[in-house]
């Protein structure tokens, strides 16, 4: 599915295009949009997308406080403002100047939709110019890199330090003003030590190269189904966390609190000795959290097998209730209609169905799996379509 620019009067107008999975441009008309990057963010749109005067509209609630979604995103992405003016756009036939250019589409998933809201995941943005000439942003990786923008404190420039983590503290608000995110990007952006550092086209060294998320090219329908694309995701983003010093540090403080020991099945596998691999594994849950990646509570100790199932959403984990702290296992239902299907063996899953013993778990409770880490991860790998 895209959010579309359709040229109108000279001024293009934003419009929903095409489907994801079984779900439509038009079974979004009348909800509020709203906007999600890696989930631990998400960035209300003030819009809603309608009919108006017979062809697919997007609508802003107030054009006076909110901005249409293409100014938002490139807002958040440290990019710089997009126009809709394609004829005013500058470049060559075959370069576009993102300093001043049209963004055509928006390629999004809808990983959430209910009778009130729906939540899109921005996948791509495709910039172009009046002369034809067009680029493709990856907004996944381009978050990553924000990400790490805002993580880094070694600045020559006292200014952009300033400017940045003021640009965080904006995007982070639990109450995100699109006016005062377009400001605090565009104090970054016009600083001069921000052009290289900042530059869209992101060149990333060749260790990291095969860790990117970058979806095939896409008509306006994706058959794709939004379960399909969520875990997709998520495996290569645990790819990433889990390399270098960060994920060392994390896989020591998850065999230092659970002792090696598999939350799901209580088999203790340390490694027998020096040149030995342990028998679990530090799995992350939710890879994405901007507060604390790599902390014990973003984390589990599992066997292979048991994380193989976790990260594949065979095995679902989640506490009880708001109140209860009994943290229950279950195979999902659709993957036992699966079962049905393949001939899947699931016995040794269906063994460790049911509430953990905490002799499984920390003797620390601090360090027991986090509510919000398994309430987004769940949310991610069992979207509510």
């Amino acid at each position: 599915m895209q959010i579309r620019l359709r040229p109108s009067g000279g001024r293009g107008e934003y419009e929903l295009a095409g489907s994801h999975g079984a779900v439509r441009g038009a079974d979004l008309y009348g909800l509020d949009l709203v906007f999600e990057f890696g989930l631990d963010l998400r960035i209300p749109l003030y819009a809603i997308a309608d009919v108006h005067d017979g062809k697919p509209r997007i609508r802003l609630s107030d054009p006076h406080s909110s901005s249409h979604a293409a100014k938002v995103i490139a807002a958040l992405l440290l990019l710089p403002q997009p126009i809709r003016e394609i004829r005013q756009t500058s470049g060559t036939d075959t370069d576009v100047d993102f300093g001043r250019c049209a963004y055509s589409s928006i390629v999004v998933d809808v990983v959430y939709k209910d009778t009130s809201k729906a939540i899109l995941r921005p996948r791509t943005i495709v910039a172009l110019n009046g002369l034809g000439a067009k680029e493709t942003i990856d907004v996944l990786n381009r978050f990553e890199f924000i990400k790490s923008i805002w993580a880094r404190n070694d600045f020559d420039s006292t200014e952009l330090l300033d400017a940045i983590a003021n640009h965080q503290s904006v995007a982070s608000a639990a109450s995100i003003d699109h006016r005062t995110l377009i400001k605090a990007a565009e104090k970054v952006l016009v600083l001069p030590s921000a052009l290289t550092l900042l530059n869209p086209r992101i060149t990333l060294p060749p260790s990291e190269e095969a860790g990117l998320i970058t979806p095939s090219s896409l008509n306006e329908d994706d058959p794709t189904s939004p379960i399909e694309v969520n875990r997709e995701i998520r495996k290569k983003l645990a790819w990433r966390v889990e390399r270098g010093a960060e994920g060392l540090q994390f896989r020591r403080a998850i065999n230092g609190a659970y002792g090696y020991r598999c939350a799901f099945t209580g088999a203790r596998l340390p490694p027998l000795d020096k040149g030995f691999q342990p028998g679990v594994d530090a799995a992350h849950i939710y890879p994405w959290s901007r507060n604390g990646t790599n902390d014990v509570t973003n984390g589990i100790s599992l066997s292979k097998q048991m994380h193989w199932a976790f990260d594949e959403g065979i095995l679902r984990l989640q506490y009880a209730s708001i109140e209860d702290s009994t943290l229950l296992i279950d195979v999902p239902a659709d993957i036992e209609k699966m079962v049905e299907i393949k001939g899947f063996d699931l016995d040794a899953f269906k063994a460790v169905c049911g509430p953990i013993p905490e002799q499984h778990l920390p003797i620390n409770r601090n360090q027991w799996p986090s509510r919000k880490s398994l309430d987004l991860y769940n949310e991610l790998m069992f979207p509510l379509l």
